[in-house]
């Protein structure tokens, strides 16, 4: 149902050549206000961190997404939802020499709108 969705916000926010322009029109729609990022070395909390922590990791780093697969569920409420995203970010630190491929799962959970966006994400969740 949303798999499209997600696949399309990970290659947002995994594509170190978006800039932060294209990720705040494109991508803070679809964030919730108190949003919960977490990967292992680190957490946020709320939009304004997202927003830094994003921009940050595109300006430190060159990387890119290559998505496998996406699975999306909904629960029967039709309220409250999670994604998942597996595939392998690939760090160009020594680009064009070497890229290291490290494989990741993402998770994002949402809930559903009822209007534009469709659904807002409240939590995401890097594991790698």
């Amino acid at each position: 149902m949303f798999e499209d969705d997600f696949r399309r916000i990970t290659l947002l926010l995994y594509d170190s050549t978006v800039p932060t322009s294209r990720l705040d029109a494109e991508l803070v729609p679809y964030l919730d206000p108190q949003i919960r990022f977490t990967d292992p070395w680190q957490q946020g909390h709320g939009l304004t961190s997202y927003r830094l922590g994003a921009a940050g990791f595109h300006s430190m780093f060159r990387f890119d997404f290559e998505v496998k697969q996406v699975g999306v569920t909904v629960d029967e409420a039709q309220r409250r939802g999670r994604a998942m995203v597996d595939g392998v970010m690939n760090l160009k630190m020594l680009a064009p020499f070497y890229t290291y491929p490290l494989r990741t799962l993402l998770t994002y959970e949402f809930q559903l709108t009822g209007g534009t966006p469709a659904f807002r994400i409240s939590d995401h969740e890097e594991m790698w």
